[in-house]
């Protein structure tokens, strides 16, 4: 699964916590190592709860696919939405369980990002993106 560039929205009750960013990140590495991914680069989202069911306008490559050997990542119902559910996030707490992706239809990380900001009704920031210039941990700008 080499190249991949995954996007993934980072909104949690504990979204600067470096413990989570370095947990993600180590996930991240084992299926994307970052050596692979200058030749061959492909934008993906992560996804995981309602992005899958109702992806509304986020650029999915068409035919939408959204495959099932995505990483294990730490997932837990821990944010309250503005509509007053609680929603599934990255959490310190959360158990490893795995997550669902699939190949955007964008042309740069920026439109991805951009993309799925609008698509989860936050900003741009809240979006995390693997791997990064320094390749350690995950970012957000």
């Amino acid at each position: 699964m080499g190249g991949r560039i995954a996007t993934l929205p980072i909104r949690s009750a504990t979204a600067s916590n470096s413990l989570l960013n370095e947990r993600v990140a180590d996930t991240l590495r084992t299926v994307a190592p970052a050596s692979n991914c200058k030749a061959t680069a492909r934008i993906c989202c992560l996804g995981w709860g309602s992005l899958i069911w109702d992806p509304r306008n986020l650029a999915l490559r068409s035919p939408a696919v959204w495959r099932e050997d995505g990483p294990m990542l730490p997932i837990e119902f821990a944010r309250k939405s503005s509509d007053g559910r609680i929603t599934l996030v990255l959490s310190t707490a959360g158990p490893a369980v795995p997550v669902l992706w699939a190949e955007m239809d964008v042309a740069t990380l920026a439109q991805a990002r951009d993309n799925l900001a609008e698509r989860e009704g936050c900003s741009v920031s809240a979006i995390g993106c693997w791997p990064t210039e320094r390749r350690d941990v995950l970012h957000s700008r």
